[in-house]
């Protein structure tokens, strides 16, 4: 199992089951062991909770939004962002490009994003269901999630500053200082701040947009 999430861009709404042979499932982007605030903006106009593509399971765990409006939620939502220096600027600013090249593609745009959490929820011991409700939820009260964001991400800043700071003087001290006190572990700094970093940006999402995912319906269709 990848524990991943998966998005997707469809032509036809998979809430009524609406589906035809010829009907396209055009990769769009996966993440691993999350679900970042983009793949929740780019559902968040219209979510629906809908069937899955992937798993054989009888109760809706996948979601549809409409595709053009949720593209330029996430874009309002970037600008936004690039506006509050939580994120390394060139990173953003060369993400957010990324992004709207990418979202553009004729060869992607369809009318619905499609997102499969399955994997995601498999982590936890509650009903597959239950949790797609629960993201369901999320994704329609969008407003909520994007300040649940900020507010995460200015904690992980304080801390990244504060592990800084910690490492900083770890460096600074005398070496044999350090071995004798044993009360600083710069390895083990240098991985919390690493771990600070992985979540900062695990969080966001816009870095990994893909014309080919590890569950690729396309792929898998032109193989049979």
């Amino acid at each position: 199992m990848a524990n991943r999430s998966y998005l997707y861009s469809i032509d036809f709404d998979l809430s009524r089951q609406e589906r035809s042979d010829s009907d396209k499932i055009l990769s769009i982007a996966e993440w691993n062991y999350n679900i970042p605030i983009a793949f929740k903006l780019l559902l968040s106009v219209r979510p629906r909770k809908c069937p899955s593509l992937l798993w054989n399971y009888k109760h809706p765990i996948a979601l549809v939004g409409d595709y053009e409006q949720g593209k330029e939620r996430l874009y309002d939502f970037l600008d936004d962002l690039a506006k509050q220096d939580m994120y390394d600027h060139k990173y953003l600013q060369d993400c957010i490009k990324l992004t709207e090249d990418f979202l553009e593609r004729e060869d992607r745009r369809q009318q619905y994003f499609f997102m499969e959490c399955g994997e995601i929820f498999d982590m936890s011991s509650i009903p597959l269901e239950d949790q797609n409700e629960v993201l369901w939820q999320q994704i329609s009260n969008i407003d909520d999630e994007i300040k649940k964001f900020y507010s995460e991400i200015s904690e992980i800043n304080k801390k990244i500053l504060d592990k800084e700071d910690e490492l900083d003087s770890a460096k600074n001290k005398n070496v044999l200082l350090r071995i004798f006190t044993g009360k600083e572990d710069i390895p083990a700094l240098e991985r919390e701040l690493r771990n600070l970093n992985r979540d900062k940006y695990s969080a966001l999402g816009i870095d990994n947009w893909s014309e080919v995912l590890y569950f690729d319906f396309e792929t898998r269709k032109n193989q049979d």
